[in-house]
């Protein structure tokens, strides 16, 4: 009987150190799913940024096709030659 209760402690214990190992690996993986939400916030942040940017490249190409038709305008009238010009 003695060689049973031997085997029925060796798996205790092992049973004992399966679960801590497995309780360490939850608290690593609540850490990380706090890390990736912070990751996935700063992602979309920045996308926000990016959408931003192009908003005003597109307002400043509207201005430089504004400028470009009235430069051109006003240098195909004479009023304006050389150095002067836009």
């Amino acid at each position: 009987m003695a060689g049973s209760e031997d085997v029925a402690q060796l798996t205790y214990e092992l049973l004992k150190r399966v679960n801590g190992k497995i309780d360490a690996m939850a608290a690593d993986i609540a850490d990380l799913k706090i890390r990736v939400s912070a990751v996935e916030t700063t992602l979309g942040q920045q996308a926000i940024q990016i959408g931003a940017l192009n908003a005003r490249m597109d307002r400043f190409d509207e201005r430089l096709g504004r400028i470009e038709r009235a430069s051109s305008w006003w240098n195909t009238d004479g009023l304006t030659t050389g150095a002067g010009a836009l």
